[in-house]
């Protein structure tokens, strides 16, 4: 009973965290925070004039952003770019509602250049945030009596699913299914863990915390899928396996493998400004 509590609990959080397909909500999803749009009011100016960057974003991912940090660099210009923490609200397929939006504007003097010269100058937009991301995988355990009952019988076995949040770094779980159990016994596996950066930007120092956990009639084995400060290549993809155990069980039970991975991440984006000299 205690497992399929588990097990249940666990398919309410992955359902509530956003692992729902966007055709059956028409919400828009993406890989966490996008950025919409930075831009200068104008495309050029004359030296030491002011002028106005703006930046929109929004949260298209699965999680709320609590922490999340916005600034801009522009050499040799001075700006206000100080940025306070601010948080971003997620889609919500249940009430149908888009992820919140934020816009920033940042107030820059151009420097001073000599009269008769053009300079072409690249603002660069960054945001920092913390975010995480879920994979969950069904898997049927079955006692190998009963799998032999269904094949007489010419029944099939329960369709296995995955469900992923949306999210910048995505996890992929491989196992081959059934598991199949001796009676009255149980049986290890290997279980592949993919991760991939799709998010367009950076993974935070290349590292990411995972954790798998197993539900109903699946345990983890050692501590071999929980990694802290896992290194990814490039910051770009990383692939472990661990093992991982089915208990006993009476008879044929659905059961489920959830990864989860937490990180910062970082995007950004550019736009060009030309400075007249006028000095």
């Amino acid at each position: 009973m205690r497992a399929i509590i588990l097990l249940s609990l666990l398919v309410l959080v992955i359902a509530s965290s956003g692992c729902v397909s966007q055709t059956q909500t028409g919400v828009g999803y993406d890989t966490g925070i996008k950025i919409l749009n930075f831009e200068p009011e104008m495309d050029s100016v004359s030296s030491g004039e002011s002028l106005n960057f703006q930046l929109r974003l929004k949260n298209m991912g699965s999680f709320e952003v609590s922490d999340a940090k916005a600034h801009m660099e522009l050499g040799e210009w001075t700006c206000n770019s100080a940025s306070e923490s601010f948080r971003l609200v997620a889609p919500d397929p249940d009430a149908a509602t888009e992820g919140e939006e934020r816009a920033f504007s940042w107030k820059c003097t151009a420097p001073t250049i000599q009269q008769g010269m053009k300079i072409p100058y690249d603002a660069r937009a960054e945001v920092e945030y913390k975010y995480k991301s879920i994979s969950s995988q069904s898997l049927t355990v079955v006692p190998t009596s009963e799998l032999i009952s269904l094949k007489n019988a010419g029944r099939s076995l329960p369709s296995e699913s995955e469900s992923q949040s949306h999210s910048p770094v995505k996890l992929d779980i491989e196992v081959k299914g059934p598991i199949r159990l001796k009676d009255g016994g149980s049986a290890e596996f290997p279980v592949m863990i993919k991760i991939s950066n799709i998010g367009g930007g950076i993974v935070k120092d290349s590292q990411i915390d995972l954790k798998v956990e197993g539900a109903g009639a699946i345990i983890k084995q050692g501590s071999d899928c929980d990694q802290r400060a896992l290194a990814l290549w490039k910051g770009q993809s990383q692939t472990i396996t661990c093992q991982m155990s089915a208990n006993r069980v009476d008879s044929m039970t659905v059961s489920r493998i959830v990864a989860t991975a937490e990180y910062s991440y970082i995007i950004s984006s550019s736009a060009k400004v030309e400075v007249t000299g006028t000095q």
